[in-house]
């Protein structure tokens, strides 16, 4: 038997990490992961991989585990590989939460037809007004920058993968990522000199600029979103009433 799917899809920076750990705290679910970027483990602060402590004891899983000198995954392998990862663990969990903002990815899954084998359930989430998000947006990437607990942060990340001119190519098209090198190349420096170079008026900056081009792409994403067939878009879950888009 096929497991039930649960799809929670909406722009960058709108609760979906969220949503969605709240969502397998009720129900016992894994929640898979529908974001290519998540899928390097070097670049974990940056593209929004949430920390053990905000699982919340809670199962999420990637669609791979790759190296960034590897290269970017593409949008039909992503798609490939969430089918071999729904087979695998609709053997034993009858429902799965898939959990995204991923425009290529969500646009290969509503073209393929062997998606329409599984019961679904949809959540859309919007964006807010421009001032709520950007205020969002900022806190998020500064505890990217400047994690308050001292932990690694998405300087590092940078610092770290430079070192490799394999990586520069997939580091340099990341939101959060392009602008951080763009302005360290910009004041001449070193981008493996990063962690102990920039101040923290220069983070505040960064946050800044980040946050707007974070809310650029939310718009873009917003959209650019396919429309899902209509009988992924309403539904219950163990009792949960579940949004219309």
């Amino acid at each position: 038997m096929k497991p039930r799917l649960h799809l929670i899809i909406g722009p960058t920076t709108t609760g979906k990490t969220a949503g969605s750990i709240a969502l397998a705290q009720r129900t016992g679910a894994p929640v898979l992961v529908l974001d290519r970027i998540q899928c390097y483990p070097e670049l974990a602060v940056g593209s929004g991989r949430p920390s053990d402590a905000e699982l919340r004891l809670t199962c999420r899983i990637y669609l791979a585990e790759r190296a960034v000198i590897a290269g970017e995954i593409s949008a039909s392998e992503a798609n490939s590989l969430l089918h071999d990862h729904v087979a695998q663990l609709g053997r034993r969990a009858p429902l799965l939460i898939l959990e995204g903002g991923s425009v290529s990815l969500l646009r290969a899954m509503v073209a393929d037809p062997n998606w329409k084998a599984h019961h679904w359930t949809c959540e859309r989430l919007h964006l807010t007004t421009s001032a709520d998000y950007i205020a969002k947006a900022r806190s998020r990437v500064r505890e990217m920058l400047a994690p308050v607990d001292g932990t690694r942060s998405m300087l590092n990340e940078i610092a770290q993968v430079w070192s490799d001119p394999r990586s520069h190519p997939l580091v340099r098209g990341l939101d959060g990522y392009r602008t951080v090198i763009a302005y360290a190349e910009s004041l001449g420096i070193p981008v493996d000199a990063l962690p102990r170079a920039i101040q923290p008026p220069q983070i505040d900056y960064l946050c800044q600029v980040i946050a707007l081009e974070y809310l650029a792409h939310a718009r873009w994403q917003e959209r650019e979103f396919p429309c899902v067939p209509p009988e992924w878009t309403s539904g219950t879950v163990k009792g949960i009433e579940l949004r219309r888009s």
